[in-house]
């Protein structure tokens, strides 16, 4: 009984002096939908662990599931790891979470402010176009690719996501001829053909 187990947790939440229960207490809110519960049960899981980045990205998704946009961006941008290269994995990992169409459209916001913030990012500009393309947003996307490929125009990943975005502006040519030249460089890629495979009409 997620409701129960969820509410149970709520009302002993602020007595939980360990971590890991009120982790449990705070997912188990989100799968019963009880936005209230998770937002203060996110909130002690803070108090008692402050340093962790999962108690940090869940309540950023808390917030956004409760439209607080710029709550949500600020909790996510502080769950990101200092690393440049373990921040790169969490922003596409990141990217991924926020495409899901479950959460609310504003996803698309977050990553606007997320991506603003990290100006000098690559992995920031590709991961705000994936969030783009999923929520139907193509123009976005193709101005975020494009930044992305100024710093780095041989990136296969992202000229990939470029193909994807003029595909969806309905500029198939643009978009096949990228694939055109991926293949040229890369005549035996087998998932390159299969992108290409899945672009075909």
């Amino acid at each position: 009984d997620v409701e129960r187990a969820s509410r149970l947790y709520d009302a002993v939440g602020g007595r939980l002096g360990d971590a890991a229960a009120v982790e449990r207490g705070t997912r188990l809110a989100l799968l019963a939908d009880d936005l209230a519960a998770a937002r203060r049960l996110s909130a002690r899981w803070i108090e008692l662990a402050p340093d962790s980045r999962d108690a940090l990205r869940l309540q950023g998704l808390v917030r956004l599931r409760n439209d607080d946009v710029e709550g949500a961006a600020a909790r996510l941008l502080e769950s990101l790891p200092d690393d440049p290269g373990e921040r790169d994995v969490a922003l596409d990992g990141l990217a991924r979470r926020l495409s899901d169409r479950a959460l609310p459209a504003q996803s698309l916001q977050v990553m606007v402010a997320i991506a603003d913030a990290l100006p000098q990012s690559r992995a920031a500009r590709l991961a705000l176009a994936r969030v783009a393309i999923a929520r139907e947003a193509p123009r976005i996307a193709l101005e975020a690719v494009d930044q992305a490929l100024d710093r780095q125009p041989d990136l296969r990943s992202a000229r990939l996501l470029r193909a994807d975005a003029l595909l969806a502006l309905d500029r198939p040519d643009a978009a096949f001829a990228i694939f055109a030249e991926l293949l040229a460089a890369s005549p035996h890629n087998a998932s390159l053909r299969f992108e290409y495979a899945r672009a075909l009409p």
